[in-house]
């Protein structure tokens, strides 16, 4: 390990800053996977899914379906509806959040239908949720870009980017002063 400041990767630095906070993350990690590994696809034990003798890319995908796309879903949604709240709240176009609301919507009944389908898939949906509230945590403000000259789109500010939410603050600061 050399001596360079910069030696622990930095996306882990909050955990090595605060070691609850990684062992609650280490908790919770931990209880989904046991979760898995509990309730196996469609009831049946793990080791009569694996000595199937469906080819490789079929059990997969079927983990897959099972597994991933409703903690996909289940992330995708609630950063949808995060993004939604703070579009309305910065008086972005009717049509634009009504829009995101509906793509919001439909990601989240996709997912609760798969959970409703399968039980077993009811951790990796928790996990989605978790990781959709996580992210949106991280996010500042969202600002209206202009792309191409005339099409403008919603952009995310990250707590992370120091220069955008001082120039937000500072906006945010001229306008009371004018205001009052």
């Amino acid at each position: 390990m050399s001596n360079h400041p910069r030696a622990f990767p930095s996306f882990l630095s909050p955990m090595k800053k605060n070691p609850v906070s990684s062992l609650l993350f280490a908790f919770a990690l931990s209880g989904i996977a046991a979760a898995i590994a509990l309730h196996p696809p469609s009831g049946a034990p793990w080791r009569l899914f694996l000595a199937d003798p469906a080819p490789l890319m079929q059990k997969l995908s079927a983990l897959n379906g099972l597994y991933v796309w409703p903690g996909i879903l289940a992330c995708f949604s609630i950063c949808l509806f995060q993004f939604q709240f703070r579009l309305a709240s910065s008086g972005a176009n009717k049509r634009t959040v009504f829009a995101v609301c509906v793509l919001a919507s439909g990601a989240m009944l996709m997912s609760l239908r798969g959970v409703s389908m399968s039980p077993a898939s009811g951790p990796s949906y928790v996990a989605g949720m978790a990781l959709g509230y996580t992210v949106m945590a991280r996010l500042y403000a969202m600002r209206m870009r202009t792309f191409f000259g005339r099409v403008r789109l919603p952009w995310p500010v990250w707590r992370g980017d120091a220069r955008a939410v001082c120039e937000i603050d500072q906006a945010v600061q001229a306008r009371r002063q004018n205001a009052g």
